[in-house]
């Protein structure tokens, strides 16, 4: 107990030095060391597990994760962002494949969290065969996909594109009903989604505004 106590005012010593001086440093990576550094101190540095004979055993595990992870991390959030980028923004119609991935995406994701938990995570206390944590897997996700069609996207349907501002959190248990609701009339003074661009102007805007400030016979760059 006095070792791990010792790890823990070690950790949270060395994460004040780093929150004050703006390092990007992980909570879970320096108590661990706290917790290396005092098996040293107390047994010497025989007594750390470094190699266990294989990539998912010892210390060398958590070392190349903070290499790997964030190599796989950036590989995936480059893949997701290039799918969206393709299949939904670009495209003709960028509101209705907006509509078309959210399901998918949440669906995914409920997946992907349900199967740290069934398959990781909960191993030891949740018993389940392969097929039967696959069907698990699966199974959330289908959910959550078909739960945010009948009650989210018709939520945000009237939220974004109807332009309802009068509707409420509470809104969103009525579910397909929302489509059938009677929009009353806006606000002028009521802005549903902010429009950050407002101020903001097009090249040839900005081109027409040069030419009509320039002085006689000044040439005016649009790059500029």
């Amino acid at each position: 107990m006095l070792g791990m106590v010792c790890a823990i005012i070690a950790s949270s010593i060395y994460l004040t030095i780093a929150t004050s001086l703006g390092m990007p440093v992980s909570t879970t990576h320096s108590i661990m060391g706290g917790v290396i550094g005092m098996g040293i101190a107390a047994v010497g540095s025989k007594g750390i597990l470094w190699w266990g004979g294989n990539i998912n055993s010892g210390v060398t595990q958590v070392f190349l994760a903070w290499v790997l992870a964030p190599v796989i991390a950036a590989g995936f959030g480059a893949t997701i962002f290039t799918i969206t980028k393709y299949s939904v923004m670009l495209r003709s119609n960028p509101v209705r494949n907006a509509f078309m991935a959210i399901p998918i995406y949440f669906g995914i994701t409920s997946s992907l969290l349900t199967m740290l938990i069934v398959w990781k995570g909960g191993a030891s206390r949740i018993k389940l065969t392969n097929p039967q944590t696959v069907g698990v897997i699966i199974g959330v996700g289908a959910c959550v996909a078909i739960l945010v069609s009948l009650f989210f996207l018709p939520f945000l349907y009237c939220k974004v594109v109807k332009n309802d501002a009068t509707l409420k959190p509470y809104h969103i248990l009525m579910g397909p009903f929302l489509l059938r609701r009677n929009i009353p009339q806006g606000r002028e003074d009521v802005q549903v989604v902010q429009n950050y661009y407002r101020h903001h102007q097009t090249m040839e805007e900005l081109l027409v505004s040069r030419k009509t400030v320039a002085r006689p016979g000044e040439i005016v760059d649009p790059e500029k």
